[in-house]
């Protein structure tokens, strides 16, 4: 078995006959990781789930996920009084690094597909506001590396959101002119509030992209380069693989990630610059 299929393993218990349980222990797992917590003993599981379901089915749940690499057990030698509890098989269970990625994964499917598409005014805004931090972290002579990465992650977050919002609410357009198609007077009502909502966001977006456009004109004067580098190398600094492939590969996705800003907002017909150029 290759190892990409033993990782694809991990997605074995959503097409099984008890997914709903499998579902259920996953989403408690992943809960409890998010409250620090790192094991689960299978009563704790069984308080947490939906329905009237034995502590034997429970366990057997369990172990199918270990199967799956979903879980992973260890003894459990805590509260044993007797001889007979300590030779009694007892386990300990957490999440897999497969099983976590399987749920994040499902979370973000879901989110995605029942995102309500919208045209987010307030992510021009943000990404103003992120620009002009940006743009004074650049003058800098020395630019602080933790500030850097933050404003860079948060700038990709909030244009990352903007473009799947809107990527989402078009979709979501031609779905609804369908549902409405049949009553004349509740799409009427819809075109009104439809125009008037484009409207507002085109003219937030045309007053929006010439402040964003000059923006990145002044960071690009004060040598980009230096700042994706920056970004780039603090992605990796805690990483168990410090050559200089992994940081080079690193700013090569901070380049990447500009240039698409650069895009969206100026339609240059040449490439933006993310390179160590001198400032003008």
């Amino acid at each position: 078995m290759t190892e990409s299929t033993g990782r694809l393993r991990a997605f074995a218990y959503l097409d099984a006959e008890k997914t709903p349980v499998y579902r259920q222990i996953m989403r408690r797992f992943l809960r409890a990781k998010e409250a620090f917590g790192i094991h689960l003993r299978p009563s704790d599981i069984r308080d947490g789930i939906l329905g009237d379901i034995e502590l034997t089915e429970i366990e057997g749940a369990l172990e199918q996920l270990c199967q799956w690499g979903n879980l992973e057990k260890h003894a459990d030698t805590a509260d044993v009084s007797t001889v007979e509890d300590f030779y009694r098989p007892r386990f300990l269970y957490q999440l897999t690094v497969e099983g976590e990625a399987v749920e994040r994964a499902l979370e973000t499917y879901y989110d995605v597909v029942r995102r309500p598409g919208e045209l987010q005014t307030a992510a021009l805004a943000d990404i103003r506001v992120f620009l002009g931090e940006l743009e004074q972290l650049a003058s800098a002579d020395e630019p602080d590396a933790g500030k850097v990465h933050r404003t860079m992650t948060a700038l990709r977050d909030r244009l990352d959101a903007l473009t799947a919002n809107a990527l989402a609410f078009i979709g979501s357009l031609q779905r609804n002119v369908e549902l409405l198609a049949a009553g004349i007077d509740e799409f009427l009502v819809y075109k009104e509030r439809l125009i008037s909502y484009i409207d507002r966001f085109v003219s937030e977006l045309v007053l929006a992209t010439a402040e964003i456009a000059a923006a990145i004109d002044r960071i690009e004067d004060m040598n980009v380069g230096r700042i994706l580098k920056i970004a780039g190398e603090r992605d990796v600094v805690d990483a168990l693989d410090q050559s200089d492939a992994t940081r080079e590969s690193a700013v090569s996705a901070w380049e990447s990630r500009w240039r698409g800003l650069h895009a969206w907002f100026k339609r240059t017909v040449g490439p933006a610059p993310t390179g160590d150029s001198e400032p003008s």
